[in-house]
């Protein structure tokens, strides 16, 4: 497949730059940007090139950003994120809620969420935090060790003053546009326990 890929870009390729497609010279001028992977005509020599010298794509290391830029929509290593460090009230005792939520569009993710809780001035007993499709409250296709985490103490605790939870890395597939939501729940009794949180996504895909 990769040989039959390069013979049709140089077919294009080179009739579209004027170079003759018997002329076994032409070879050299093509090469693989591998950042971005396209097929080059009559490309110069640069960090990022890997040349072609016969009809089968070379093997090369993809480079990373050597810059503080961001990764262009679409492409590998495109970085989505929603995070707030202030107070953000819990919903009411028991129930699910959404801290946040990112709109991934079609490709392979990996998805992580951090959610602090803080006790305030409550009296509390659980922490949970967890990653789906569904909004509200809704503990749809929560699976504990894998999108999802809790953290439960003794009852009516008011040592614990903070719980920390993490789901790193849960890795969604794609094939439409779809929206994640970070779920928090708590577990309280009197006054209100608060969060702070980070929703992130990176496309490896």
């Amino acid at each position: 497949m990769k040989k039959l890929l390069f013979i049709l870009a140089i077919a294009v390729s080179t009739k579209a730059y004027g170079a003759g497609t018997d002329d076994p010279a032409s070879l050299s001028k093509v090469c693989v940007d591998q950042l971005s992977g396209q097929i080059q005509v009559n490309c110069s020599t640069s960090m990022n090139m890997a040349f072609i010298s016969s009809g089968t794509i070379p093997s090369f290391a993809v480079l990373g950003a050597t810059t503080s830029s961001n990764a262009p929509t679409g492409r590998i290593g495109e970085y989505m994120e929603s995070k707030s460090n202030g107070n953000n009230s819990c919903p009411t005792s028991g129930n699910y809620g959404d801290a946040t939520s990112l709109t991934l569009t079609p490709g392979d993710w990996d998805v992580t969420y951090i959610l602090t809780g803080a006790r305030d001035t409550a009296t509390w007993s659980r922490l949970d935090a967890g990653i789906n499709t569904t909004s509200g409250n809704s503990s749809a296709d929560l699976s504990l060790g894998e999108n999802f985490v809790t953290f439960i103490f003794a009852n009516t605790a008011t040592a614990i003053e903070n719980v920390y939870l993490s789901v790193p890395s849960y890795r969604v597939s794609l094939a439409s546009a779809t929206t994640y939501y970070a779920k928090v729940r708590c577990q309280y009794t009197a006054n209100l326990p608060v969060y702070s949180y980070r929703l992130s996504a990176r496309r490896v895909r």
